[in-house]
């Protein structure tokens, strides 16, 4: 799958995050997220806790941290910054 990286007046991306972005799309073609997989980063990425996450799926909070540890696995990331939720999210809806 090829995509393009938008660009906007707000949201510029230097060389460095562009290919983290890539490669985090890449490693989501092999291992793709689960549904609830995304969600949780979709909440993430808005800024949701994992106990405020937790009380919207109607889970254990240590449920939802496990999802996040697996999505962190996949994408070969131990902190998940904002950049790789950004990226993400975006193959999320590129590729749903």
């Amino acid at each position: 799958m090829t995509f393009i990286i938008r660009q906007t007046p707000w949201i510029k991306f230097t060389e460095d995050q562009k290919q983290l972005i890539v490669s985090v799309h890449a490693a989501l073609e092999e291992i793709p997220l689960t549904l609830i997989e995304s969600h949780v980063c979709s909440l993430l990425f808005l800024g949701k806790t994992a106990k405020e996450i937790a009380a919207k799926r109607h889970c254990s909070y240590r449920t939802v941290e496990r999802h996040v540890d697996n999505i962190k696995a996949k994408v070969g990331d131990h902190k998940l910054s904002p950049i790789i939720l950004y990226a993400i999210v975006v193959f999320s809806l590129e590729s749903g």
